[in-house]
């Protein structure tokens, strides 16, 4: 049974892993390509000689405006960089296996608490 317990919690590090990783990889090519928008918006206006110009000259096709999609990557890849790691946590939850925070399987104490490290377990 322990066996069994331990190489559920080893897949689930896998899996929260792997997600970690997506959600890195997601965020970093959000800010590239959203940092390529904005400075390309701004290096098209410094080629132009006037920043203010190639600010209202370069705004895309239809309502493909490069540098307010370019601002809303950035943030939204920022975000995303700076939270991956609880939003992995949170989309691969650990099953309620013991003590979530040093693994101990054995009985916890009269108050409720992990004889190991002192966290408040459930039930």
């Amino acid at each position: 049974m322990v066996l069994d317990e331990a190489r559920h919690i080893q897949r689930v590090r896998t899996t929260r892993a792997a997600v970690l990783w997506g959600l890195r990889l997601l965020a970093v090519l959000l800010l590239v390509a959203g940092g390529y928008l904005v400075l390309a918006r701004l290096a098209f206006g410094l080629m132009l000689g006037k920043l203010s110009l190639g600010w209202n000259i370069y705004v895309g096709v239809g309502e493909g405006h490069s540098m307010s999609h370019g601002v809303a990557m950035l943030a939204v890849g920022a975000a995303l960089a700076a939270t991956a790691g609880i939003l992995s946590r949170w989309i691969v939850a650990v099953p309620d296996v013991g003590c979530p925070r040093c693994r101990y399987t054995g009985e916890s104490t009269a108050e409720g608490l992990c004889p190991e490290c002192g966290l408040g377990l459930r039930g």
